[in-house]
Protein backbone atom coordinates (compact mmCIF):
# COMPACT_ATOMS: atom_id res chain seq x y z
CA UNK A 1 0.00 0.00 0.00
CA UNK A 2 1.18 3.72 -0.41
CA UNK A 3 1.19 5.77 2.05
CA UNK A 4 0.53 9.51 1.61
CA UNK A 5 1.50 11.92 4.96
CA UNK A 6 -0.61 14.98 4.56
CA UNK A 7 0.80 18.07 5.29
CA UNK A 8 -1.08 18.69 8.40
CA UNK A 9 0.38 15.62 9.75
CA UNK A 10 3.92 16.39 9.00
CA UNK A 11 3.35 19.60 10.95
CA UNK A 12 1.75 17.47 14.14
CA UNK A 13 4.74 14.64 13.89
CA UNK A 14 7.25 17.91 14.23
CA UNK A 15 5.52 19.06 16.83
CA UNK A 16 5.08 16.17 19.10
CA UNK A 17 9.30 15.33 18.45
CA UNK A 18 9.71 18.53 19.79
CA UNK A 19 7.77 17.99 22.34
CA UNK A 20 9.22 14.59 23.11
CA UNK A 21 12.94 15.86 22.52
CA UNK A 22 12.11 18.82 25.63
CA UNK A 23 10.76 16.01 27.83
CA UNK A 24 13.70 14.03 27.15
CA UNK A 25 16.99 14.14 24.80
CA UNK A 26 16.63 10.86 22.67
CA UNK A 27 12.80 10.31 23.58
CA UNK A 28 11.81 12.38 20.12
CA UNK A 29 13.91 10.02 18.10
CA UNK A 30 12.21 7.20 19.91
CA UNK A 31 8.68 8.53 18.96
CA UNK A 32 9.77 8.75 14.93
CA UNK A 33 11.21 5.10 15.06
CA UNK A 34 7.74 3.71 16.71
CA UNK A 35 6.05 5.76 14.27
CA UNK A 36 8.02 4.34 11.12
CA UNK A 37 7.16 0.85 12.94
CA UNK A 38 3.33 1.51 12.89
CA UNK A 39 3.47 3.04 9.53
CA UNK A 40 4.88 -0.27 8.03
CA UNK A 41 2.46 -2.57 10.21
CA UNK A 42 -0.51 -0.43 8.81
CA UNK A 43 0.61 -0.75 5.59
CA UNK A 44 0.72 -4.80 5.76
CA UNK A 45 -2.79 -4.64 7.64
CA UNK A 46 -4.56 -2.09 6.39
CA UNK A 47 -7.71 -2.79 8.20
CA UNK A 48 -6.23 -3.09 12.02
CA UNK A 49 -7.15 0.42 13.21
CA UNK A 50 -10.37 1.28 15.17
CA UNK A 51 -13.06 2.90 12.45
CA UNK A 52 -13.64 6.66 13.63
CA UNK A 53 -15.53 8.74 12.48
CA UNK A 54 -16.58 9.23 8.44
CA UNK A 55 -14.90 6.18 6.84
CA UNK A 56 -11.39 7.48 8.88
CA UNK A 57 -9.40 4.93 11.05
CA UNK A 58 -7.38 5.74 13.97
CA UNK A 59 -4.21 3.58 15.12
CA UNK A 60 -2.56 4.47 18.13
CA UNK A 61 1.77 4.30 17.69
CA UNK A 62 2.61 2.23 20.77
CA UNK A 63 4.63 3.61 24.07
CA UNK A 64 3.23 7.59 23.13
CA UNK A 65 0.20 9.68 22.60
CA UNK A 66 -0.12 9.77 19.64
CA UNK A 67 -2.58 8.46 16.97
CA UNK A 68 -3.00 8.29 13.22
CA UNK A 69 -5.85 8.45 11.82
CA UNK A 70 -6.14 7.15 8.36
CA UNK A 71 -8.55 6.10 5.51
CA UNK A 72 -7.81 3.59 2.88
CA UNK A 73 -8.74 4.19 -1.14
CA UNK A 74 -9.04 2.13 -3.52
CA UNK A 75 -7.34 3.07 -6.74
CA UNK A 76 -6.81 0.92 -9.60
CA UNK A 77 -4.39 -1.71 -8.66
CA UNK A 78 -3.15 0.35 -6.10
CA UNK A 79 -4.17 0.73 -2.37
CA UNK A 80 -3.24 4.08 -0.85
CA UNK A 81 -3.51 5.26 2.60
CA UNK A 82 -3.91 9.50 3.66
CA UNK A 83 -2.35 9.80 7.23
CA UNK A 84 -3.25 12.19 9.63
CA UNK A 85 -2.06 12.47 12.85
CA UNK A 86 -3.21 13.77 16.52
CA UNK A 87 -0.81 14.03 19.87
CA UNK A 88 -2.33 13.80 22.96
CA UNK A 89 -3.53 16.67 25.01
CA UNK A 90 -1.03 19.82 24.57
CA UNK A 91 0.14 20.85 28.12
CA UNK A 92 -0.97 24.44 29.33
CA UNK A 93 1.92 27.25 30.15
Amino acid sequence: MQLIVLLGAELDIQVAFNRFEEYREGFGLKFLQELELAYEYLRRHPRIGRLYANNRQRFLVPNFPFGIFYSVERQPNTYFGRFGSSAGPRKNP
